[in-house]
């Protein structure tokens, strides 16, 4: 068994793996991190390696490597953005700018699908990557949240008096709270949408739209185009990226 490990910027999401994702589950990112990690793992037999994407920082690697050092005296692997690997090709020209959490998702999406696709990750911020059938990674988008877009709303214009939750749907809302809440988040629907239906146009093609992330049910609901719901895109990555997968 392996442990597989996807640090965001709001939440670690974890998995056992051995030919599939396994036990798993999601952790709060919350420093000190020694006792959230001690409940989420201190019952895992002790893994053959510890591949890591993370996007938090350097104290969260910290952390995680003591941890991992002190209870099964491993050093864990921290995965790198490349500019190629299994037919994929980075289209950033300074390839070390691109998060290593879309680079693993583009590449989860790339191998399993093997056709053009628009890879979307719901998190505190919402990216979205082009990558063609011949495996070109085109570049992407980054824009804030839902819930990032509603706390900066909140914080930022007196008027607003409203907690960021969930959508109830996209039509009008009667209060403030229900206009902000389905405000943002078909604003994230509709941003798909249109960037799915643009990469269609402008390349003649059909796009597979694969959609993971904490936001990722939540836009599924509400989306136009046709996508596909991958919970775990980050994770499975790693696990490509690292060889074992």
């Amino acid at each position: 068994m392996n442990l597989l490990i996807d640090i965001g910027n709001s939440s670690i999401k974890w998995a056992c793996y051995g030919k599939v994702l396994e036990r798993g589950a999601a952790v709060p990112l919350v420093l000190p991190l020694a006792e959230t990690l001690a409940a989420a793992w201190n019952d895992l037999p002790t893994p053959q390696g510890v591949f890591v994407s993370n996007v938090a920082g350097q104290t969260i690697a910290d952390e995680i490597v003591s941890y991992c050092r002190e209870h099964w005296s491993l050093t864990p692997v921290f995965m790198t953005v490349t500019r190629d690997c299994k037919g994929l090709v980075n289209g950033y020209a300074e390839i070390g700018q691109l998060g290593v959490d879309r680079w693993l998702a583009m590449l989860a999406g790339w191998t399993r699908h093997n056709s053009s696709l628009c890879v979307v990750d719901c998190g505190s911020a919402m990216t979205l990557d082009i990558v063609l059938a011949d495996g070109r990674h085109q570049g992407g988008y980054v824009i804030p949240g839902a819930y990032m877009m509603q706390e900066m709303l909140i914080c930022n214009t007196s008027g607003i008096r409203a907690v960021p939750g969930e959508a109830a749907g996209t039509g009008p809302g009667d209060n403030t709270q229900s206009c902000l809440r389905n405000g943002t988040h078909f604003a994230i629907a509709a941003f798909i949408d249109r960037v799915v239906g643009d990469c269609e146009s402008h390349y003649a093609d059909e796009f597979q739209c694969l959609i993971t992330g904490g936001g990722a049910a939540a836009a599924v609901e509400l989306v136009s185009v046709p996508c596909i719901h991958e919970p775990g895109l980050v994770l499975q990555g790693i696990a490509i990226a690292a060889g074992i997968g």
